[in-house]
């Protein structure tokens, strides 16, 4: 990614961001209101959806997820298959199979 692709997506988090923002700042309960704020928030999952598939960290925010899952589901007493929702390429990982 060259320094243009950079800047256009940070450009497009930081719009995204301010407009929704905005859309909580104005926030009254109506349904115009609610329209925008549920528009905003839909403009920014797709702004950081398109940030995370250019960065090439899909794959590492969905090893984390899966680890973060896994500690939970630990923690609560729930037993655990150390690769039953692992990613694919993460569960070959020798530091992740326990």
């Amino acid at each position: 990614m060259d320094t243009a692709q950079r800047e256009a997506l940070s450009h497009r988090l930081v719009v995204t961001e301010a407009g929704y923002a905005e859309a909580v700042s104005r926030m009254d309960g109506s349904l115009g209101a609610r329209t925008r704020l549920a528009t905003a928030r839909e403009r920014y999952r797709a702004a950081e959806e398109a940030a995370i598939e250019v960065l090439g960290a899909g794959e590492a925010l969905e090893l984390v997820e899966t680890l973060h899952e896994r500690f939970h589901s630990r923690a609560a007493g729930a037993p655990s298959s150390p690769t039953h929702t692992m990613p694919p390429r993460a569960a070959s990982l020798p530091m992740l199979r326990r």
